[in-house]
């Protein structure tokens, strides 16, 4: 089966929806910033493609990187006035990446990658200054003092019971701090110095799962003493095999999602750290994919919820083992097109989910595996003539069917399908 689907770009307004748990105080978003500073953008500059997932095998996009450079003015942390510097952060939208404008100033609270580059996004407080008073009257506050920071370690959460007067390290770049918890079960640090922390409760020993974290200059950090149950134990199909990057969930008996675990060799490990009472499966919380082609399944092998195993945590730490042997698999089948220009593919199912990802490589073209028996919208997404701009096209139906479907995209006809979709937070 062969289609040619005629789109038409015209400039749309972007409107990509980011969705994070907001920021905190300008005390609490310093406490976890590795640099704090008022800046003049100089220059911005980014990639003209997606920057993809290292996973071999994988296309997923990860981010579209802007370079923003900047001319530090006043500073609280990890910068000096009249420094130069730069910071990535994403497109804005949907990647949470904040939207700079050259020859603007702005107050900027930036993280620092694995690789030792600072970052910045929506989900920070980092705003224009103009709106940023209560940011910069906190940055002069705290002129001329120490370089130092708070840590509040809490022991006490929704399940779990209150413990006073449990011993608390803070192991830090100099030394191990010690403190008590109080009424509320929080060991309370004062006047650390800045750098990578680990915490952990002396009740208990030192646990993997203890909190390690970044402690910025001047600020505040919060973390919380997790215990942990790990759940652990094989997958493997009717055959013996180990199956292909299939997941393992967890999803509470009240039916929200949970933990997560992805598949290595058929082994799985995963840490649940909230109180309750849980289902173990796979696709338990959005169904099959052509990544885990497998119905809704529970341990210890039926689709039948009313038959399932359910696993309790009540808090304590410990390790409990769940092997499951996967039903068969639901049919995959490949959709494949050219394009006439560089442009993102999305596909969504019949519910409005995202279920996968790709872009036209350098020979415009791209391949998708998708589930034969369902059916999907595909979306065609490409940037303007300048970064901040996104164009949309009318989505491709998909109908269910077997052997591969081709399309020939030319992107002639205009929509904002795909964005009405990102805004309207059904990804």
């Amino acid at each position: 089966m062969r289609a040619a689907v005629l789109f038409f770009a015209l400039p749309l307004v972007q409107a990509l929806a980011c969705s994070c748990i907001g920021p905190g105080t300008p005390s609490i978003e310093a406490g976890r910033s590795a640099a704090v500073f008022a800046g003049t953008v100089l220059s911005i500059t980014g990639p003209p493609l997606p920057i993809l997932s290292p996973a071999a095998g994988r296309r997923e996009i990860l981010r579209m990187n802007r370079v923003v450079r900047l001319r530090v003015g006043e500073a609280l942390s990890g910068a000096t006035p009249g420094q130069e510097i730069e910071i990535l952060t994403g497109m804005g939208g949907a990647d949470c990446g904040f939207r700079f404008e050259t020859g603007k100033s702005y107050f900027i609270y930036a993280y620092k990658s694995p690789d030792g580059k600072l970052g910045t996004g929506n989900c920070t407080r980092t705003a224009a200054l103009e709106k940023a008073t209560e940011d910069l009257e906190y940055l002069r506050s705290k002129a001329g003092t120490p370089e130092t920071g708070r840590l509040v370690v809490h022991t006490s959460y929704p399940g779990f019971p209150v413990k006073p007067g449990t011993q608390i390290a803070a192991e830090g770049p100099d030394r191990r701090h010690l403190a008590v918890t109080n009424a509320a079960g929080d060991a309370i640090f004062e006047s650390l110095p800045p750098g990578s922390y680990r915490a952990h409760s002396f009740a208990d020993g030192d646990l993997e799962d203890d909190p390690r974290f970044q402690l910025g200059a001047r600020g505040t950090q919060e973390v919380t003493l997790f215990r942990t149950l790990k759940i652990r134990g094989r997958l493997t199909t009717r055959e013996g095999q180990a199956p292909v990057e299939t997941d393992i969930e967890l999803r509470s008996v009240t039916g929200e999602p949970s933990e997560v675990a992805g598949i290595g060799g058929g082994k799985y490990e995963i840490q649940l750290s909230r109180p309750g009472r849980y289902y173990l499966g796979v696709n338990l919380n959005q169904g099959a994919t052509a990544r885990s082609p497998y119905p809704r399944w529970f341990h210890p092998g039926t689709a039948d919820q009313a038959s399932a195993t359910i696993v309790e945590f009540l808090g304590t730490p410990g390790t409990v083992n769940y092997d499951l042997t996967l039903p068969d698999p639901k049919r995959v089948r490949t959709v494949e097109g050219t394009t006439v220009k560089p442009a993102m593919l999305y596909v969504f199912d019949r519910q409005g989910r995202m279920v996968t990802q790709t872009f036209a490589d350098e020979r415009r073209s791209f391949q998708l595996a998708l589930l034969a028996e369902e059916a999907y919208q595909l979306h065609a997404v490409w940037t303007g003539e300048g970064p901040e701009t996104v164009h949309s096209a009318v989505p491709i139906e998909i109908a269910p069917g077997n052997g591969t479907m081709h399309f020939s995209i030319v992107l002639t006809q205009p929509g904002n399908s795909y964005l009405e979709k990102v805004k309207n937070r059904r990804l």
